[in-house]
C-alpha cells in the first residue's frame, strides 16, 4: 500500500536541463546489465543511513557532466507513541534525470478477525487487515489504487521492459511487507477494547537484497544503479554505470 513520505531536506536544485556539452552518441535502446563493456562505471561503496529525523543525503553524477543527476535519502521518523519509521528513497535531480518505473493498479481488501478473552475484565481484540489480495472469500474489497514503484532487476537487459516507464520521479524503496497501528476504543473496569489496523504493502524491496534498476539521461543513454536497502533506511549503494 502506496505511503506518503515527507522529505525533510530541501533540495535548492531546480527542475533544469542542464547545458553543460554531453556526448550524443546514440543509444541502442536497450542495456545488459553487467555488459562493462558498454558503459563507463562508477564504483560507490557508500551507505546512506539517516538518524532520527536527520535526514542524510546521497547525490551521484551519473554521466560524469558535473551535475548531479539523482540522489538516494535515508531518515528514521515518528514518535514515542507511534514508533521509529524508518523511510529511504531514489530520487530524480532534473527533468532530465529519468528513472525506471512500473505504475499499478492495487485492489485493496479487508480481512477481520475477533479475539475475546475472559479475564478479570473482558478483553476484546479486533484486527483488520488491509491486504493486496483476497485471503478468504468474505474479505471485501475496499478499494482499488494506483501505485508505482520503482522498476528492480537482477539481470536481463534495461530497456526492454514494456510494462515500465521512464520519469523524473521520486521513489520510496520500503523493505517493510506491513505496517500497523493501535487503537484502545474503550476502557473500563469491566471492559477493554482495542483495534489493530495492519496495512499490507503491495510492492516492496527485500531487506539486503542486491539490486538494479535503470536510468536514462536526456540524451538517451542507458545506465543502471546497483543498490540494496536493510532495515527500512540503511541503502548501501555499490556501482553506478552509464553507456559510452
Amino acid at each position: 500500500m502506496r505511503k506518503r513520505y515527507t522529505i525533510l531536506l530541501a533540495f535548492t536544485a531546480a527542475m533544469i536541463v542542464s547545458s553543460c556539452e554531453k556526448e550524443t552518441t546514440e543509444s541502442k535502446g536497450f542495456l545488459a546489465i553487467n555488459d562493462y563493456d558498454e558503459v563507463t562505471l562508477q564504483a560507490h561503496d557508500t551507505l546512506v543511513a539517516g538518524n532520527y529525523y536527520d535526514q542524510k543525503v546521497y547525490e551521484i553524477d551519473m554521466d560524469g557532466d558535473g551535475q548531479n543527476d539523482v540522489a538516494f535519502w535515508s531518515v528514521i521518523t515518528g514518535s514515542p507513541g507511534m514508533g521509529m519509521i524508518p523511510q529511504a528513497g531514489l530520487m530524480a535531480l532534473h527533468e532530465g534525470a529519468l528513472l525506471y518505473e512500473q505504475n499499478f493498479k492495487d485492489s485493496i481488501f479487508k480481512h477481520t478477525e475477533i479475539d475475546t478473552l475472559d479475564y478479570s475484565r473482558v478483553e476484546i481484540y479486533t484486527n483488520n487487515f488491509y491486504t493486496c489480495g483476497q485471503e478468504t472469500p468474505e474479505d471485501s474489497l475496499i478499494r482499488t489504487e494506483d501505485n508505482t514503484f520503482i522498476t528492480l532487476m537482477k539481470q536481463g537487459q534495461i530497456g526492454a521492459l514494456s510494462s515500465a516507464i521512464w520519469k523524473a520521479d521520486s521513489l520510496a524503496l520500503e523493505t517493510s511487507s506491513f505496517s500497523s497501528r493501535y487503537y484502545v476504543e474503550e476502557d473500563t473496569p469491566d471492559t477493554i477494547k482495542v483495534r489493530r489496523d495492519v496495512y499490507n504493502t503491495c510492492h516492496y524491496l527485500m531487506s539486503n537484497e542486491i539490486y538494479y534498476t535503470g536510468y536514462q539521461n536526456g540524451y538517451g543513454k542507458l545506465g543502471w544503479i546497483k543498490f540494496s536497502v536493510a532495515d527500512g533506511f540503511r541503502i548501501s549503494v555499490i556501482e553506478t554505470a552509464i553507456e559510452k
